[in-house]
């Protein structure tokens, strides 16, 4: 970020020259945005070539457009935008259920006869006026709408969508309980237009959950870890290891920004206009765990085991699993972040307990029960007391190109069962100041009156925080290979 105060009379101008410099060493990985909307939503202003100019204004490699049922091509809006070689793209679509959540897919096909480029029909076929219950027709179930997805050629990576639309009951949503095996949906099918021969709405044949949407407070305070996490965790405690992935759901271009928060995926490359070709290959990364989530903070997790000599991590090259014969582990999480992005904890889940809220809400059919899981960390780690945050000049030559740097290793020992682990990195209220003006959202009004206020800082006074998760890695203890302690919640 650069920076330059200046002064205006009514009327008059003033020339800037301000040069900004890349400080992150993000290679390996690139910057991804899987839920993305523009003119073809029909919630949605934004034209392609806007929508792809407000990508590459935010720095991202690759984002698949996921226009409401709608699969369309944005190669010639980047042409258009004279950004060939800049930034990669492969068609998507969010099928979007009116009852029970919405799913992304991508990368798809593209049938041009069809002028929603033959996006997933949720709502089911029908002879012509019987597309009604009462005449034994029902939209697709979850499962069916991520086998009609799946059913595109190639590899494709299917997520839920805002997770909590889908597993909480708002107005939408199958109020899923992953706190028991397997998970249960409890909202009866006739309320969603489902059908009620159906017992259980849940379905694991999805590939990825989005844990992570938007630039706000509440999304991060109340869905991510209110209770995304703790959904998420109990997935992988019963053997549902699905990849987490952080996305923006723009609708607009400064409403909902770009690009943030945004997926770290492991790539064979760098180079932003050769991802297209590759599109499936970053598909099969996701699906494989080997991504990231960040609104700014770019994190590294690996796993080494002395009495094996492995070496983990979610770098292509690296396992996800190692094992050890001595039950100790060490994991090391190293943070690179732009000094706009500050941090001050690392926390460490390790087969985490979550614990359980439930309360009574009204279906549409009657009261069902909504549970929510909570999760407290296995490990934190505090900055100046664990580890220590170093500001390193990255390019001297430019003015405020430098980057906050931090390493910190959990060790594990007298392990006797098979384990996985994630890490977060977070900036917290009072201690980091939040991401304003570069993510600008939800600073309080009091204390904020003036330009010098604005300025100051914003410490402890709300505004958006730093946020970043990594996917799990897994360590094996008794030599037969990873397998899942079990859903683990506390009353």
């Amino acid at each position: 970020m650069a920076t330059a105060d200046i002064t205006l009379a009514p009327g008059g101008s003033a020339t800037l020259d301000l040069q900004i410099a890349p400080v992150i060493d993000s290679s390996g990985f690139v910057a991804s945005d899987f839920h993305v909307h523009s003119i073809d939503s029909p919630d949605s202003r934004v034209g392609r070539v806007e929508r792809v100019v407000s990508m590459l204004a935010e720095g991202m490699d690759f984002f698949t457009p996921t226009d409401h049922d709608s699969r369309q091509d944005f190669n010639p809006a980047i042409a258009e935008a004279g950004a060939s070689g800049l930034i990669s793209v492969a068609p998507g679509s969010e099928i979007t259920t009116f009852d029970y959540g919405h799913f992304n897919a991508w990368p798809l096909t593209i049938d041009a006869s069809k002028v929603n480029g033959g996006s997933v029909d949720h709502g089911g076929a029908a002879p012509a006026g019987e597309d009604f219950p009462s005449f034994g027709n029902y939209s697709l179930t979850p499962a069916e709408i991520v086998a009609a997805a799946h059913a595109d050629p190639g590899t494709d990576t299917v997520q839920i969508n805002h997770f909590y639309s889908y597993f909480g009951l708002g107005d939408s949503g199958l109020a899923i309980d992953t706190g028991v095996e397997p998970p249960q949906s409890a909202v009866p099918g006739s309320v969603r237009r489902l059908n009620p021969s159906v017992s259980n709405y849940f379905t694991d044949s999805f590939d990825a959950l989005e844990i992570f949407i938007e630039s706000s407070r509440a999304q991060i305070n109340t869905n991510f870890f209110g209770r995304n996490l703790g959904d998420w965790f109990n997935l992988i405690n019963q053997g549902i290891v699905r990849t987490a992935v952080a996305n923006s759901d723009t609708h607009r271009v400064l409403g909902t920004l770009a690009g943030v928060p945004r997926t770290m995926v492991a790539s064979s490359t760098d180079d932003p206009g050769a991802l297209a070709a590759i599109a499936e290959s970053l598909s099969a990364n996701v699906n494989a765990g080997r991504a990231i989530g960040t609104n700014g903070p770019m994190v590294r997790i690996t796993s080494n085991a002395a009495s094996t000599a492995a070496t983990g991590g979610l770098e292509l090259g690296l396992p996800l699993e190692i094992a050890t014969t001595d039950g100790a582990v060490d994991v090391t999480v190293e943070v690179q972040s732009p000094t706009w992005a500050e941090f001050d904890r690392i926390e460490f889940y390790v087969n985490p307990v979550t614990t359980k809220s439930s309360v009574q809400k009204q279906s549409g059919a009657g009261l069902v029960p909504l549970t929510s899981y909570g999760v407290t960390p296995s490990d934190v780690h505090d900055a100046g007391v664990e580890f220590n945050i170093t500001t390193t000049d990255v390019v001297p030559a430019v003015t405020g190109a430098s980057r906050l740097e931090a390493s910190t290793t959990l060790s594990l020992t007298g392990l006797t069962k098979d384990v996985w682990v994630v890490a977060v990195v977070r900036g917290t209220d009072g201690v980091s100041k939040p991401l304003f003006p570069v993510i600008p959202f939800d600073l309080t009004a009091t204390g904020n009156s003036t330009l010098a206020n604005l300025i100051d800082g914003n410490l402890g006074q709300n505004g958006v925080p730093s946020l970043a998760f990594t996917n799990p890695i897994f360590v094996d203890v008794d030599g037969g290979g990873w397998t899942a302690p079990g859903v683990q919640v506390a009353p």
